[in-house]
């Protein structure tokens, strides 16, 4: 499994996600990383596709996902601002979850 931006960025040259900012971020309660690519809305998809096939090579399968904070922010400030591993609304749906089966 690759673990540096490095890594990544080898794998992404001559396509067209090689200019792409990447940035590690950390998962929360763990000691792994994953790797967000700021994607425009046109090629979603595609990088989704491409990125699926390096799947093998880099060991981490791709996930969609978007950034609903201010677009005049930069990408990391953006990544940092949408808190994406936040566990709240899990922790709070299985709290709801447990409280229907209890009743």
């Amino acid at each position: 499994m690759i673990q540096t931006t490095k890594e990544l960025q080898d794998l992404l040259r001559g396509t067209f996600l090689e200019l792409n900012d990447i940035v590690p971020m950390p998962v929360l309660d763990t000691n792994q990383i994953v790797f967000a690519i700021n994607l425009n809305n046109s090629n979603s998809f595609e990088a989704w596709t491409l990125l699926r096939n390096l799947s093998c090579q880099t060991g981490r399968w791709p996930v969609l996902t978007t950034c609903w904070v201010d677009p005049s922010k930069s990408f990391h400030k953006q990544l940092k601002d949408a808190d994406l591993f936040n566990r709240f609304y899990f922790k709070e749906e299985c709290r709801d979850i447990l409280q229907a089966v209890i009743n």
